[in-house]
């Protein structure tokens, strides 16, 4: 970490690298858009010490500031800490058919698998019996659809504080309540869409990690609302052990 090697008055490095870390911690547990004084009070720091601390960290790639928000989020560097290294298997290019096959054998509704590697989500292994186009939304509406949300919780870099879109009246258009939503799928790894995309629609999307475990995808399952419960343990179950098996997918 580079405020390690940072000119810190009064020699004291070793409490500058302690204090980096409860700042890190922070962020990580009070989740994007915290602001500098409530990371300072979490941590119980004097604030022109935690400023000075989080802009080093910003600096270096270990936080990144939320547009907008007047708070911060964690950075590429420090999620890169918790992740598996290069070396991890990549799956065989059955296997990811054979997971695609097993869960819509399963769940009987749309199961899609959706490449994030690049700058917008699109279809890798759209659902064969299931018509693509009624789901696209879904690939678009980054705070509404489970696909956006799981790409939003990787990447806070994507939320730019401004006004949210309502496209149905269950849309969350509230950044405090997208925020808390957001930690969730973070921890989870998890995301539900409850017709906050299209009026009648739902959705439940799993994140899919690469070798060097970086968000690479993620399976999507959709369906009516009424017919498909995107958070009953028979839809989640199998979903997140497909993403578990697809691990080292590179996207």
């Amino acid at each position: 970490m580079a405020v390690v090697g940072s000119p810190v008055s009064g020699g004291h490095e070793p409490r500058a690298v302690r204090k980096a870390l409860q700042l890190l911690e922070a962020v990580a547990r009070l989740g994007p858009g915290v602001t500098a004084r409530e990371i300072a009070d979490w941590c119980d720091l004097p604030r022109s010490t935690a400023y000075r601390l989080l802009n080093l960290l910003v600096g270096d790639g270990y936080l990144v500031r939320v547009d907008e928000l007047a708070g911060f989020a964690l950075g590429r560097r420090a999620r890169e800490l918790g992740t598996p290294p290069a070396a991890a298997r990549r799956p065989d290019p059955d296997l990811v058919a054979t997971v695609a096959e097993d869960l819509r054998r399963q769940i009987r509704h749309g199961v899609h698998l959706v490449s994030l590697a690049g700058p917008q989500p699109v279809w890798a292994d759209p659902d064969p019996d299931h018509e693509v186009i009624t789901d696209e939304p879904m690939l678009r509406a980054r705070h509404a659809s489970a696909v956006g949300k799981i790409m939003l919780a990787d990447r806070p870099e994507l939320l730019t504080g401004e006004q949210l879109a309502r496209f149905t009246p269950y849309t969350i258009t509230d950044w405090p309540r997208l925020l808390a939503e957001l930690g969730e799928v973070r921890v989870r790894g998890l995301a539900v869409d409850r017709e906050e995309t299209i009026v009648g629609r739902v959705g439940l999307a799993a994140a899919v990690r690469s070798a060097d475990g970086r968000l690479a995808g993620c399976l999507l399952v959709s369906g009516r609302s009424g017919r498909l419960t995107p958070d009953a343990p028979e839809i989640v179950e199998p979903v997140l052990a497909g993403a578990r098996r697809l691990a080292g997918w590179p996207g």
